[in-house]
């Protein structure tokens, strides 16, 4: 049976997003609400197919953001799909990797 829920994003998530999306709009006005756009379209792709996505570490899985160098990290429970990450793919993967264990 396939799960059509939204991912939820945990707060740490929710900062990244944030994140981006200000400076995205600093670097362009209407940049940041495209970025917005392709990380719902990901979390929706997500949403429907959550064991689609590459298995990665400690039962997480990987999601790659169309257009933008981010790739959101996430883990499917028996409740929720929680993000744990949407991380700029030029950073140190361990700094997502600690956020598993919060």
């Amino acid at each position: 049976m396939a799960r059509s829920k939204l991912p939820v994003l945990l707060p740490a998530a929710k900062r990244d997003v944030n994140k981006a999306y200000q400076w995205y709009e600093e670097q362009k006005p209407g940049l940041g609400e495209i970025f917005l756009e392709r990380v719902e379209e990901c979390l929706r792709n997500v949403g429907r197919s959550p064991e689609a996505f590459q298995l990665v570490a400690r039962d997480a899985r990987r999601a790659i953001v169309v257009q933008f160098p981010y790739v959101i990290f996430y883990r499917v429970e028996a409740k929720a799909i929680y993000v744990y990450s949407v991380f700029h793919a030029s950073q140190n993967p361990q700094k997502w990797m600690e956020r598993l264990d919060d």
